[in-house]
């Protein structure tokens, strides 16, 4: 990761931001601290969940489509 010290904060820096303190190891703040100085990683692992959630929704909704005709969708899916 060649610019990862331009994007992502130390984790002196985001305890700092938070107000926690640098000799406490448990707690709230700790966590958060944790997940602001590696944003970008958990960034990819939430996309990727939902990623994959949406796209299971999209492809039953196209099988959906493709097996049931528009009058029999109107009486299947009342909206």
């Amino acid at each position: 990761y060649p610019n990862r010290n331009s994007i992502q904060p130390s984790l002196s820096a985001a305890r700092s931001f938070l107000g926690a303190s640098s000799s406490s190891t448990s707690g709230a703040s700790v966590i958060f601290a944790k997940l602001i100085a590696n944003w970008t990683s958990a960034l990819f692992y939430v996309v990727a969940e939902v990623y994959s959630s949406v796209s299971v929704g999209i492809l039953f909704w196209q099988y959906a489509n493709d097996v049931v005709s528009v009058t029999q969708a109107k009486r299947f899916y009342p909206l």
